[in-house]
Parts: structure tokens; C-alpha cells; sequence
């Protein structure tokens, strides 16, 4: 084309470029889905793999709600909804594979983006468009109560809920026919309307509401005029104007249902009834006005409210017989009776036993005969209140007029208990009436402390004292004013709105100081008040008695006391004498039954000997009585009065106090019953001896502990679940056993039962806890058993005696067998019948059991594996041999790979030297390309480089993607199946990619072809959620069934094994078994060891229950582990060379380090954790907060003696919630800093360390889990303890505006269709691009911007004539990288013009790089501009193209110049007419001359073979030299593409700053361009 035009319209469209850059809101997009009709509901199904849990249903939604607002409002219980994160669904426990229709929703998206169906599914494809129609019909047939009523639609939705689960798109289809039939026919049907004709007194009633039912006793809802319409069947219908009613049963055949009814006059009732707590007349309820019911009934009011205890439960009805008196009969059949109805606490509606006495609609009961006759199952302890319908029914011409009394039944909320306490203990508590009691306090009393006690807070009871909240059985203390008397309130509140209140007044008492001694030396003063409470003296030993207050003072010397009652400070001060006249009690004995010549009499024998003097014994008893019997007498040398008496005090069984009398002789015992029985151990005795004298109480107590001999009332145990024989047979009385079992057990079950519930047994030394029937079972591995024998101890805490039983073991020997296998490093895994791994002893050789069958594989890199069975026999040695596998010759091993797995290398370091960008200005997308979608099963697998592919895959597809361009290649792989979530990448090694997928499997492909292998399937299946480790010819990887389920890891031979088949099956190597099993957790993986953390196995992440595991890499045998860790281990396991540690973190909140030895074993240190050399950081998120602690999934960064961790805040899904980069300094062993991020880097960074030699820095690379899934750098030196450069971000918390200003700078910022939530960490490759996804399905490249194109090499050709094709072979185009790099972009330029034919206009090639799309702008505070348009960069290529005289003329100088050929004397002519053909070509058809150099060059040749001639000989005439072209200049600043397509829309800022640069670039051009031409 014209230079000057094109430049002309270089400037147009950089003017056009930049206007479109403004904002302009009139082009707004069209949404991500297509339009469609809302309907204001969407059809919610959540299914597991073999069951329904919420079948579908119609979830109805307000404009504006969110999906989780609408989730949250239906009904069901969502575990983790708030967190972004479903985990359990109405009490199922599970993580659903895919959520959603599309597997794009997010819990905040609008319901109004919902296209019809939200799903929660194990399954892992989107429902097909079948699948789809059946959960809809299914949601419309939940959501028409009438339809259900259908028996023909019914058994349709009953036969589709049959077959869902796992249901065909065939059978779908036909079930969803059947369903859509069934109900277009209900909805077909001719139905009817209802005429009513209500009169009262005989005149038209007009005021009335209706209720129908069908025959199935379900409503049947009018539509929203209110107007009926009935299918032909079987209805009642209900009239009802204010406490009148009629009822009547009806049917409809083929025309309109006429309901022609006279509703109730007068009053039903003409004298009073009532309720009341028991059938005695005296316990009536009263009113809420506090009259009693029965003087308060007016027969016109039918409407009562009355109070109840909240602790009653007892309601019974009473009314002086007027419903049996007014009950009416005619002709045997009665017409008029009198009914009730109630709602029981279970939400269901009370009906009579017996058909026949209930009310018009079949429930309630007839009150005839209920005078003093309970309403059953009304009230509840603690419940709420209720309402009781009372009835008057009389029949009439078909149907019944009904009239109703209302009883509210309002719940007095009361205190159950009130005690009181002051600095001496508890006050006496005085009642003056219901509401209110009094306590006496000394005036030197400053507080007291009450403490109330009603319904349990469950229950919804709480209680306030003098105004402030007082804990469930706790208490409020209360200052007490300087003087006078004070009232505290006390309120007991529920939640339904109800409350009590009560006061409690404390009346100040002046205080007397009174001194009580004893005279007995060595006796002891107690003082108390009628509470219980003891008063202390004061220094001078005298006692502050409150004037009113009655006190009881006792002296005490040894067992036998002095007590006075009664008294009070004006008592005055006085002595105690405590008799010391020896023991009081002469005899004491006791027995199994009443009299001791009975042949049942046991006797219960004293431990010692009986001696008037010793007062503490210990009484065993037999253990299956529950009463004991005694004897006493008293001590005649005592000298005691006649009045004393011998008394048996101990709690009861049913925890009451009893007392005793005990009278002398030997004939009856004293009954001492409820003493103990199967459940409650027994209590002390006291056998006390008592008398008084002169007002003075004197006792002598004899204690008594009761002790039996605890033991077994059964006990077994097995032996690998086989019965073991108890040798001899069990029996109480027999403590020693002996049983039979092979010296290769696992293990043995023990199940005992102690003969009292309240024994305590221990098995194995180990204390088990027993059930409601005193029974435990355990197993004891066969490891832990000491000596050969198994103890069984059974215990009280209370006993001197312990029982103990012995079950020695007799243990059968084992054959022990050798096995041969070829190669020698084959690896030969062992298993018996039940799955149990068996291993080798130290010799080699296996111990196996006679006659048993074991089954093994045999697998070796290189070979074809081998599995079977053997059965134990008469050989001592099996010889097993392996086949060389023939090499795939389509598998290039050799295949370079940029970043081939995980973390990039061995180490799991994720550490490389490359130049990545370091600030958002540096940093450009490059291109953004999706495939798959969402975050589910079909989402798109986190990166890595073979080949110069990006490899990754999404659904069931393997792709590779060109990673300059983005562009997708027709090659692609087949998987068997989905990932579940792809949270992590394809691995590459030897020349194949392994892809981790859904129910435990993993397939491998050929990495140049993407043919599949092989293919590998776990028995246990699981999600594939570790990263994939090969070493050494073998690959590991673990598997997740759920929080508390079993999953294996597993060591597998990467070997093809039959190059012939695409999908072998695949033998694993060696597996192993493990609760909770393996979430994130990739292996480290060394010819020595393999180590690998696992889940804590239980649900949460918070149990010290997780493990390190160090396995032989080729047996798969536990080296060395490390129990106890903190939480689920999600991380792998990295090492750092320079520290030669290793390193991981916890989803607990932990960073660990450990040391191993060569062996694989856990190197020890007394002062690390748990005995071993690991040192643990607790990690925090800002918030100290124990319920929501720090948590980390991250695999660390190790370099430079700094770790660096992603960790999440309070709220894994919550923005700026605590969520950091944290980074740990090795040295001292602390965490240096923390720099905080929106959303939580829950994957791994990347450290690059290319500039630690300009500025000394690591720059570290993460992203925000959190929408737009921003990357975020850092960077760090040893030495630093604060973020570097941190930028200043803000957000809204609860409408206020909150400012951060140690936030991490963010490189990129995805925008548009790629922001999203993201789990990927980032890669690179040696040109410094970052590459990684998110979950808009989006795969990105991140990498430096180009600062220019530069020609490193020139076309071959560069003239043509008109019509000729441009050629760009020999062309090479190189970019100019921001990191000073240069890469070869010859492949990915796009030429304009390109055309088949040039024309004589075009002067030059524009070279166009369209692979930049947007980028950030950086800014320090606010955040950084996002989407920020990028222009492609570009320069040009001058070519001449001739016309056709051109062309002519100038072939015709040419051949002129040809012509001279060897240039000498002759040779003046030729060159002459070569040279003034070329001087008469105009100037632009002489530059294409190319042979121009030979004729200049024999003008030159022919000039100095002249110069030898004579002087002055005739020369020929010269022709006049031509004026040089001007020489082309390097190509200049390249101009706008004109095929370029525009990108996002700019901020205002941007649209100026291209608006500028466009002109001024044209300008520019067009300037130099003009230079040129002159």
C-alpha cells in the first residue's frame, strides 16, 4: 500500500483505539447464559451416589436473593454454606463431586442466574439434558400437594424415585414421561365448583372461612380467587364463623358440591368448667387474672386464659358433670355430646384410642365421663403452653354444627431452686410468699451471691439477677448497701416471651459477738446457721451471731459431739462438755437376710474385728443383694441414759437420705434396703448412737465403708474374629483361662461384661469404658500383649479388692517360607485372605499359616507384572519369575519438560532461577484460553510444560496447549473418567503424563502422542486430590474417601506393560491403608524413603491425629513414623538441601521441620516434638482465635534459610479475613512476617532467585483463593522482618470502610470472564512466564511485557513483481522481553499484507504480535488498575513490487549488465550501454537493479585496465552519474495493526494515556517516514 496513506490511517485508528478505551455503558455485554424466563424458583436435588438426600424440589426466591441466601431459607441444612465450601447436606456427611447444572455457580450468584436446576451430585458429568427434565417434573410434582393425592401420579414418582440413583438418559427419558403424562392427565381432569348456602338463626351467612379435605385428609387450597375446584371423590368440608362450625362429609360425582348448612345459636355451655393439675377440686389453675376458672367461666365468653407451673404436667378437665348431664340421644344413636382437642408437644394431634368417642373429624375425645380426667401428653416439663378446644357437637340433617371454647394454657416460668451464700456460706432462706422470700445477713455482711436455678438454657430458660445475665447454675453477686434493707429482683425468662419474677429481700442484722468453748481439751468449736453454713470466729475466737438468727454450736472431740440448738445472740456465751466415756455401741454385726437363724443368712463380716472403741470399718458384701441387714447394741459399760438410740444413716439408691432405727438383741435386723443394687454403687454407713440431756444433743458415730469383690459375669474373646475357646469354660469364680490361636494373629477382640454396671474394668492394662450394661469389647493387637498373656482387671474406686483375669495364650507356630523372584528387584507384596499386608522377617523369609491362602503381586520397573494366589502346602519355597515388558517404541523418553510436575523438581521446592516479572508494570497476559468449567469435575487441571506444551485436561478430555499462543492442538488424549475437583496437575516423567482421576484412578499417556497406556483403579477407590511423585521408575500417589474413611497410598510401576493396549489394567506395587486418608498430600521421594503426611481421620482439621509416614520406597513397609500431628496434613512434604530438613505444614495451623536419618528413620531430639528431631511453628491469621485458627495447605518454599507459607484467615472464603503470606525465618526458628492477601493462598508459591544478584532479593509468587484469583509477589533477603514495598488496600466490613496497608502487591489481576476463585500454583518457564488457572476454566499466561519486535533476519526476498505472493521464508523475528530476554517469535507474528497477490502500492510488511491482551496497572494504594489494554506490538519490512515496464526495463538493465561478462579494454562499449540504461531508469526502478555491485564493480575493473594505457588516447565517452537512492533505514516505531480486535474496556486514565500515545506514535511515523522519502 502507499506508505503515506497507510500512515494516514495509522493515526485514524490510533484515535479510534482510544476513544474506545472511554467507558461506554450503552454496549454492555449480554450475559454469560443465554436469556431465559425466570420463574422465580429453581429445582434443588442433592444426591450420593446410591440414595436421594433431598429429592428435587421447587426453592422459591425474592428478586435480588443470592443462591446461598435461597439454600439457606429452604429448609435443609447446608454444612459449610458459609463458608463457600458444602461438606455435609441434613446430617450426610460427604463432599459432592460437581455442585451445580453447569459447574460455574458460586453460593453468592444470584438465583435469578439459576437456569432451572441446582444440583449437588457425586456423579461426575453435568446432567444430561434427560436427567434434567426428570428433576424438574419431579420438583413440580413435590410442589402439588393434589397431584401427590393421585394414585396414577403418585406410583410414577414413586417408580422414577426408584430408579434415580444412577439412572440411564434412556430410563430418565422414560421415567420423565411417564411422570409428564401421569400429571397432564391429573391436570386434564374435569373438576368441579362448591356452592355454600350458610345460614345462623335463619338468616344468611356471609362472614365464614372454608376448609376442604379430600379423601386422603389432605387441604385441598382454593385458587387465588378463592374459588374451589374439585376432582369427582370423597370430601369434608368445614364452615366456620367464629366459634361456631359446621361439618360434613360430601361427594362430588359430575356436577357443582352444594354445602347447605345452619351454624350453632346460643350458648352450649350454661354452667362452668375448668381445668386444674390433679382430679382433686382443690388443685384448680386459676386465670390469668388470678381468679379461679370455675368463678370466672361466663358461658358467652369463649375465650380463658390460664396459668401453669412450668415444672406440671398433669391437666385434667372438670365441669360438675354438666357435659354427661347434657349429653344428648335419640333413637340409640347420640346427637349432641361434648368433645376436646388438643396439640400434643410433638407437634401431633391428640386422638382417643377408641374410635368411637371422637370428635366430628376424628380426633380428640369425648368429655362425658371426664370429670377429674387428665389430657394425656399435654404439657411437657419445661415446655411450652398449649391450647385446649372444647367442643359442643350436635348432629343435623346430615352434618354437625359445632360451637368451641378456647382454653390458652399460658407457663408460669418459676425458679426451681434459690439458695443464697455471704462470706460464711449458705443463708437461711425464709419464703414470704410465692414470689418473694427473705434472707437475714450481719451488717457487717458487704454482698451476698445468689444463685437460681430454673429450666435448662436448652430448654430455653435463662434467668436475671438485679438485672445482669446469670450462667446456668451459677451465681451473681450483689453489693449490699451501706445500711438498711434491700430488694434484688430476680427474673426467670423464655424464649416464647414468658416470664417470672421473684425478690429476693435481705434484711440487715446488727451483729453480737458471742465466744462458745468446750471443756474437753483438744475438742473443737462449729458454728452454724439453720442453712448449714458454718461461722468462723474472729482472732479472739468469738462469733459474729446476726440478732434473729437462729445458730447450732457443736463440740466435737473424735467421733462423739455436744450439740446445742436454737441458738441466737441473745443466748449469751457458754461451755460444751463432750463425754469421754468411752464407745457407746457394744455389739454390731450384719446379714443377708432378717434373722440370722434363716439357712439363706449370709453373713457380712467386718474386716476387723469388732471393738467398742474402733469406730471405722469395712463391711464386704455379697454383690448380687441390693439390701443388707443389722445388728447393734449398746455398750452397757458406757453408762449410757435409757433415751439413747442407735441409728443407720446412708443415701439411698434413689439418692434420698434415710435414717434407720436400729434396736438391740440379736433376734431382727434393721432393713438397711436400697443400700445398692445393679447400677448405683453403695454409700457410706453411719451407725450413729444419740442421746439428749439438759438441751443438749449428745452422738457417737461409727463409720462403715461396704465393699464387695468385683467380677465378671461373662467374658469371650476371638482371635481375628474366629471364636477362641475359653479353656475351661467361664464361670465368675474362675479367674484363669487358656486359649489356642496361631503365633500369626493379628489381633484378639476381648468382650467382658463386669458383674455391676458401676465396676470399672481395664484390659490390657488399659482402662476401656464399659456400656449401660457394663459392657466393653477391645482389641488388642498381638504386638501389645506382654509375656503371653492377657489380663482382665475389674475395679471400684471405692475397693481395697481388684479382680484379676488371666487368659494365657497357646500360640500355634507357623511354617516360615522362602520367595524366589526374577529380577532380584522385583517387588513381591504379600497379602492373606483379609487384605492384611504380610512382610518379610529380618531373614527374608515369611512365617505362614498351614493350609491358609495368601495372594501377592509381583511388579518391577520394566517388566510385565504378575498376581495370583497360593495356598500354604508342602514346599518351603515359591519361585516366581517376571517377563521383560517390549519396549513402546511410540514413548520418547527423552522429552524436554519445562515444569514436568508439581513443585518442578525432586525437592517439591517449587525454587527456580528465572527471570519472572517483578512489579505489574512488568507483567502482561499474554493470552487466556478456556476449556472445561467451574471448579467441579469438568475444571480445568492446574498446569505443566512438556514438549513446550502446557498440559492439562478438564472433563474427560487431555489437552495440549501451545504456550505462546494459547491455541489449543488437535491432539488430544481420552480419559477414562474425571477428576473430581483437579486441583492438581498431569505429572510428566519418562516420556508419559499420569493423570490423577476420580474413584481412584490414575491413566497414563503417551506425552508426544497423548495415546493412553495404562490405566490403574484403587479397590478403594477415592478422590485424586495428592500430586503424583514418580521416582526411579515407579510412581506414588494417595487417595481421599471422606474425613473419617479409608483411602489408600499407593506405589505404582510406570512401565507399559503391553504397548499393544490403550487402557491396561494396572497392579499397584504395594498400597497402604489409612483412616482419613490422603488430601493434597504429595510425597517426597528418594531412593531411601518416601515421606508423606496424611489426614487426621476424623471430621474437621483440628485432631491431633495426623501422621508422618516414612516408607521403604520399594516394599512400601513403615520405615518410621510421627503420630500425633496437628490436624489433616494437606501439603507435600519439600526438601531444602542446605538445611537437609524437611518440610511441610498442617491445615491444624502448623509449619513443621524434621530431620531423617539415612535409613529412613526420624532422626531423635529429647527437646523436639514428641522425642523426635521436629521442630513445629503455630501459624496465625491476626485473630488468636481458637475456633477459627490459622490454617495452611500450602507445600513451603524453602530457600535462603526462609520458608515461605500461604495462610488463611479467620474465614477460609471471607476476604481479608487474616489471610497472609507468611514468611519464617530457619535460623531462629520464628516467623519473621506475615503480608496480608484478599483470599486465602491456599496452594503453593514459587520462588524465583534470577535477581538476587542485581538487588539481593527472592521474589515469591502466590494467589488468592478468592474471585478475581489475583497473583500476588513479594519479595524477601535474609535479614528482613517487615514486608518489602507492601501496598495499601481497602474493603467494606458491615458498611465501614476498613484500610490495610501491609498487603502483598499484586502482579495480575485476572478481569472479566477469567476473574474467579482459584487453586493452581503458579508455574513458569526459562522465559519467565507464569501460567495458571482459576476457576473460570480459564488457563492464563502471565509473563513480560514486550518492549519491541525486532528483525533478526530479513526475508530472502524482498522485491517482487505485481502479483506475486510475499514470501517470509528466511525471516526471523525475535521479541524484546521487559527482563531483557529475547524469544524467537517468528512462528507467532502476524504479517500484513499477506496477500497472494502484491500490488506496486505495497512498499511494506507490517509485523503484527497479537499474543498481549491486558495487564495492572500499578498503584501503591487502592489496589491496582485492572484490565488495563495492551497493544500488540509491531514493526515493518520495506519490499519494492515492480509493475510490469518496471519489471521490463529493469531485466533489460540487468541483462545489460550480465552482458559485460569478464571485464578488459574491450569491454568499454558494453559497459557503457549497461550504465546508461541503468542512468535512464527512474530512481525507484534502479533500487531494484541487484545486480547494480557487478556493474560498478567492472566500470572499476575497466577504468584501471585503461589507466595502463598512453596518455591521451581517445577514451570513450562516460555517461553522467546518477544521483544515488537514499539507503532504507532500519525499520522504525511500529504503527497501530489494523486487524486487531479491541479488549476490555479501559479505566478513563488508561483511555487518555493511549489516546496520547496513539497520536503521538502516528505522528511520529508519518514524520519519519516523510524523511525517508526525501
Amino acid at each position: 500500500m502507499n506508505r503515506i496513506s497507510s500512515r494516514i490511517l495509522s493515526v485514524l485508528l490510533a484515535v479510534v483505539i482510544a476513544c474506545a478505551s472511554f467507558p461506554l455503558t450503552a454496549f454492555a455485554g449480554e450475559p454469560e447464559d443465554a436469556p431465559y424466563d425466570d420463574p422465580g424458583y429453581f429445582c434443588l436435588v442433592a444426591e450420593d451416589n446410591d440414595r436421594l438426600i433431598i429429592e428435587p424440589t421447587r426453592v422459591y426466591y425474592q428478586p435480588g436473593e443470592t443462591l446461598g441466601e435461597a439454600l439457606q431459607a429452604s429448609g435443609h441444612e447446608f454444612v459449610g454454606l458459609a463458608q463457600g465450601f458444602v461438606t455435609g447436606i441434613d446430617d450426610v456427611i460427604y463432599t459432592p463431586n460437581r455442585i451445580s447444572y453447569n459447574g460455574k455457580y458460586k453460593f453468592d450468584e444470584l438465583c435469578s442466574r439459576i437456569h432451572y436446576v441446582f444440583r449437588f451430585s457425586m456423579a461426575e458429568e453435568a446432567p444430561s439434558e434427560a436427567l434434567r427434565d426428570l428433576i424438574m417434573v419431579m420438583a413440580e410434582y413435590n410442589a402439588a400437594p393434589e397431584a401427590q393425592d393421585d394414585d396414577t401420579v403418585a406410583a410414577a414418582y414413586a417408580a422414577a424415585r426408584a430408579a434415580y440413583p444412577g439412572i440411564s438418559d434412556a430410563d430418565a427419558q422414560a421415567r420423565f414421561q411417564a411422570l409428564r403424562s401421569a400429571l397432564d392427565a391429573f391436570y386434564a381432569r374435569t373438576r368441579y365448583g362448591v356452592q355454600f348456602r350458610i345460614t345462623q338463626s335463619g338468616a344468611a351467612v356471609s362472614d365464614y372461612t372454608v376448609e376442604i379435605r379430600n379423601a386422603k385428609d389432605h387441604v385441598v387450597s382454593p385458587d387465588a380467587s378463592g374459588q374451589y375446584h374439585l376432582l369427582p371423590g370423597d370430601y369434608t368440608v368445614e364452615v366456620t364463623s367464629g366459634f361456631n362450625a359446621v361439618f360434613g362429609k360430601y361427594t362430588v360425582t359430575d356436577g357443582d358440591l352444594v354445602v347447605a348448612a345452619e351454624l350453632p345459636d346460643g350458648n352450649a355451655f350454661t354452667s362452668p368448667f375448668w381445668l386444674q393439675r390433679s382430679a382433686a377440686k382443690s388443685s384448680e389453675f386459676s386465670l390469668a387474672s388470678g381468679e379461679k376458672m370455675s368463678t370466672g367461666f361466663d358461658p358467652a365468653v369463649h375465650e380463658y386464659t390460664v396459668v401453669v407451673s412450668d415444672t406440671e404436667t398433669s391437666v385434667y378437665f372438670a365441669d360438675n358433670y354438666f357435659c354427661r348431664n347434657n349429653q344428648l340421644t335419640q333413637n340409640g344413636e347420640v346427637v349432641r355430646s361434648y368433645y376436646y382437642y388438643y396439640t400434643k408437644p410433638d407437634g401431633t394431634e391428640y386422638a382417643n384410642s377408641s374410635a368411637d368417642v371422637r370428635g366430628y373429624n376424628g380426633k380428640g375425645g369425648n368429655l362425658v365421663r371426664r370429670f377429674g380426667g387428665a389430657f394425656s401428653g399435654l404439657l411437657e416439663k419445661y415446655g411450652a403452653g398449649a391450647t385446649v378446644r372444647i367442643t359442643c357437637e350436635t348432629k343435623q340433617d346430615g352434618y354437625t354444627q359445632i360451637q368451641s371454647y378456647y382454653v390458652h394454657i399460658v407457663r408460669a416460668r418459676q425458679l426451681a431452686t434459690l439458695r443464697a451464700t455471704d462470706t460464711n456460706g449458705n443463708l437461711p432462706l425464709q419464703p414470704v410468699s410465692a414470689s418473694m422470700y427473705v434472707v437475714s445477713v450481719g451488717a457487717d455482711q458487704t454482698a451476698i451471691t445468689v444463685y437460681p436455678t430454673a429450666g435448662p438454657a436448652e430448654k430455653g430458660y435463662s434467668i436475671l439477677v438485679n438485672g445482669e445475665a446469670c450462667a446456668e447454675n451459677g451465681g451473681v453477686t450483689v453489693a449490699l448497701p451501706a445500711s438498711g434493707n434491700c430488694d434484688i429482683p430476680i427474673r426467670v425468662a423464655h424464649t416464647d416471651g414468658t416470664f417470672g419474677d421473684y425478690t429476693l429481700r435481705v434484711m440487715r442484722k446488727a451483729v453480737t459477738l458471742r465466744r462458745f468453748t468446750a471443756t474437753n481439751p483438744g475438742a473443737t468449736i462449729t458454728v452454724t446457721n439453720s442453712a448449714g453454713a458454718v461461722i468462723a470466729p474472729d482472732a479472739n475466737g468469738s462469733y459474729a451471731l446476726a440478732d434473729g438468727v437462729s445458730y447450732t454450736v457443736t463440740a466435737t472431740l473424735g467421733t462423739t459431739s455436744a450439740t446445742r440448738s436454737g441458738v441466737t445472740a441473745k443466748t449469751g456465751d457458754f461451755a460444751l462438755t463432750v463425754p469421754e466415756n468411752g464407745g457407746w455401741l457394744g455389739a454390731l454385726s450384719f446379714g443377708s437376710v432378717m434373722q440370722k437363724t434363716n439357712k439363706n443368712f449370709i453373713d457380712y463380716p467386718l474386716q476387723t474385728s469388732f471393738d467398742p472403741n474402733t469406730h471405722d470399718y469395712r463391711v464386704h458384701f455379697a454383690q448380687d443383694k441390693t439390701t443388707a441387714y443389722a445388728w447393734a447394741a449398746l455398750n452397757t459399760a458406757a453408762g449410757l441414759p435409757s433415751n439413747a438410740t442407735i441409728t443407720a444413716r446412708y443415701v439411698a439408691t434413689n439418692g434420698k437420705q434415710k435414717s434407720v432405727k436400729i434396736t438391740g438383741g440379736n433376734k431382727n435386723g434393721a432393713s438397711l434396703a436400697q443400700l445398692f443394687n445393679a447400677n448405683t454403687p453403695p454409700q457410706p454407713v453411719s451407725i450413729v448412737v444419740s442421746y439428749t440431756q439438759g438441751g443438749v444433743t449428745y452422738t457417737q458415730t461409727y463409720a462403715i465403708a461396704l465393699e464387695t469383690t468385683p467380677s465378671l459375669k461373662s467374658l469371650t474373646v476371638t482371635a481375628d474374629g474366629k471364636n477362641a475357646v475359653l479353656a475351661p469354660a467361664f464361670s465368675s469364680d474362675q479367674t484363669d483361662y487358656t486359649i489356642s490361636a496361631s503365633e500369626l494373629t493379628k489381633e484378639f477382640t476381648i468382650t467382658a461384661q463386669s458383674y455391676r454396671k458401676f465396676y470399672a474394668l481395664s484390659v490390657n492394662g488399659t482402662a476401656v469404658q464399659t456400656d449401660g450394661n457394663g459392657t466393653a469389647t477391645v482389641t488388642v493387637p498381638m504386638a501389645d500383649i506382654a509375656n503371653g498373656v492377657l489380663p482382665v482387671v475389674v475395679s471400684y474406686h471405692g475397693y481395697t479388692e481388684t479382680t484379676e483375669y488371666r487368659v494365657a495364650l497357646k500360640l500355634v507356630p507357623a511354617r516360615e517360607i522362602t520367595v524366589v523372584a526374577t529380577p532380584t528387584d522385583a517387588i513381591f507384596c504379600l497379602t492373606d485372605a483379609s487384605g492384611e499386608r504380610v512382610f518379610p522377617q529380618e531373614n527374608g523369609k515369611y512365617k505362614l499359616l498351614d493350609g491358609s491362602t495368601y495372594y501377592y503381586t509381583l511388579t518391577c520397573n520394566g517388566y510385565v507384572s504378575q498376581s495370583g494366589s497360593f495356598t500354604v502346602a508342602e514346599s518351603d519355597t515359591i519361585t516366581l519369575s517376571l517377563q521383560k515388558a517390549e519396549p513402546n517404541p511410540t514413548v520418547d523418553p527423552d522429552l524436554p519438560a519445562a515444569w514436568p510436575n508439581f513443585r518442578v523438581g525432586p525437592d517439591n521446592n517449587g525454587v527456580v532461577n528465572v527471570k519472572t516479572p517483578r512489579t505489574a508494570d512488568e507483567a502482561t497476559l499474554y493470552w487466556a484460553t478456556q476449556r472445561g468449567e467451574g471448579y467441579g469435575s469438568s475444571a480445568l487441571a492446574s498446569p505443566i510444560i512438556v514438549n513446550d506444551w502446557i498440559i492439562t485436561s478438564a472433563g474427560t478430555t487431555l489437552y495440549r496447549v501451545n504456550r505462546f499462543t494459547g491455541e489449543v492442538d488437535d491432539t488430544t488424549g481420552t480419559l477414562v473418567g474425571r477428576s473430581n475437583f483437579n486441583i492438581i496437575p498431569p505429572t510428566y516423567a519418562n516420556g508419559m503424563i499420569f493423570v490423577g482421576l476420580s474413584d481412584g484412578r490414575v491413566q497414563a499417556f503417551n506425552a508426544d502422542t497423548l495415546e493412553s497406556l495404562w490405566v490403574y483403579q484403587d479397590a478403594l477407590r477415592g478422590q485424586p486430590n495428592c500430586p503424583l511423585v514418580v521416582h526411579d521408575g515407579y510412581l506414588y500417589t494417595g487417595f481421599w474417601n471422606g474425613e473419617e474413611k479409608d483411602a489408600r497410598f499407593v506405589c505404582l510401576s510406570i512401565t507399559d506393560e503391553d504397548p499393544a493396549q490403550s487402557n491396561e489394567a494396572k497392579q499397584a506395587s504395594w498400597t497402604y491403608t489409612v483412616q482419613g486418608g490422603f488430601y493434597w498430600a504429595g510425597a517426597y521421594a528418594c531412593d531411601r524413603y518416601v515421606l508423606v503426611g496424611t489426614d487426621d481421620g476424623r471430621s474437621g482439621y483440628l485432631s491431633d491425629t495426623s501422621s508422618l509416614l516414612s516408607f521403604n520406597p520399594k516394599t512400601g513397609r513403615v520405615i518410621d513414623r510421627i503420630d500425633g500431628l496437628n490436624g489433616d496434613i494437606r501439603s507435600s512434604v519439600s526438601y531444602d538441601s542446605v538445611t537437609d530438613r524437611y518440610y511441610f505444614t498442617s491445615k491444624g495451623g502448623s509449619f513443621y521441620s524434621v530431620a531423617m536419618n539415612a535409613d529412613g528413620t526420624f532422626k531423635k531430639d529429647p527437646a523436639g516434638v514428641q522425642g523426635f528431631d521436629l521442630k513445629e511453628i503455630v501459624l496465625n491469621n491476626y485473630a488468636n482465635d481458637p475456633t477459627n485458627p490459622a490454617m495452611s495447605t500450602c507445600t513451603p518454599v524453602v530457600h535462603n534459610g526462609r520458608a515461605y507459607v500461604g495462610v488463611s484467615g479467620t474465614s477460609q472464603f471471607g476476604a481479608y479475613s487474616g489471610h497472609n503470606i507468611t514468611v519464617i525465618d530457619l535460623a531462629s526458628w520464628r516467623i519473621a512476617y506475615s503480608v496480608r492477601t484478599k483470599g486465602y493462598p491456599q496452594t503453593s508459591g514459587l520462588l524465583t532467585t534470577a535477581y538476587e544478584d542485581e538487588d539481593g532479593y527472592a521474589y515469591i509468587y502466590f494467589i488468592d483463593n478468592y474471585t478475581p484469583g489475583q497473583l500476588r509477589v513479594i519479595k524477601d533477603k535474609p535479614g528482613v522482618t517487615a514486608p518489602v514495598d507492601p501496598v495499601t488496600e481497602t474493603y467494606i466490613d458491615g458498611g465501614r470502610l476498613v484500610t490495610l496497608t501491609d498487603c502483598a502487591p499484586v502482579l495480575f489481576t485476572p478481569d472479566g470472564a477469567q476473574a474467579q476463585y482459584a487453586i493452581c500454583s503458579p508455574i513458569c518457564d526459562e522465559y519467565g512466564t507464569l501460567y495458571f488457572k482459576n476457576d473460570s476454566a480459564y488457563m492464563m499466561a502471565v509473563g513480560s511485557k514486550i518492549t519491541g519486535l525486532e528483525i533478526a533476519q530479513q526475508p530472502t526476498q524482498l522485491v517482487y513483481r505485481e502479483g506475486d505472493a510475499f514470501c517470509a521464508d528466511g525471516l526471523q523475528v525475535f521479541a524484546r522481553l521487559a527482563n531483557g530476554l529475547r524469544r524467537d517469535v517468528t512462528d507467532q507474528v502476524t504479517l500484513s499484507p499477506n496477500a497472494a497477490q502484491l500490488s506496486a502500492a505495497d512498499t511494506d510488511v507490517t509485523v503484527y504480535y497479537n499474543y498481549v491482551r491486558y495487564g495492572d496497572t500499578f498503584r501503591a494504594v487502592g489496589g491496582n488498575l485492572a484490565g488495563q489494554r495492551v497493544i500488540p506490538p509491531q514493526t515493518y519490512l520495506n519490499i519494492a513490487v515492480m509493475t510490469g515496464n518496471q519489471a521490463a526495463d529493469r531485466d533489460k538493465v540487468m541483462a545489460l549488465i550480465d552482458a559485460i561478462g569478464e571485464v578488459t579494454r574491450s569491454s568499454g562499449s558494453a559497459i557503457a550501454a549497461a550504465r546508461a540504461a541503468f542512468d535512464a531508469l527512474d530512481p525507484d526502478t534502479q533500487d531494484l537493479v541487484t545486480n547494480y555491485d557487478t556493474l560498478t564493480a567492472a566500470e572499476a575493473r575497466y577504468a584501471a585496465l585503461t589507466a595502463q594505457e598512453p596518455e591521451n588516447p581517445e577514451q570513450p565517452e562516460q555517461p553522467a552519474q546518477p544521483e544515488q537512492p537514499a539507503q532504507p533505514e532500519t525499520p522504525g516505531t511500529p504503527v497501530p495493526n489494523p486487524g486487531a480486535t479491541g479488549g476490555r474496556v479501559a479505566t478513563e486514565y488508561g483511555a487518555i494515556t493511549v489516546l496520547a500515545a496513539g497520536v503521538l506514535v502516528a505522528l511520529l511515523l508519518i514524520y519519519r517516514k516523510s524523511k525517508k522519502k526525501e
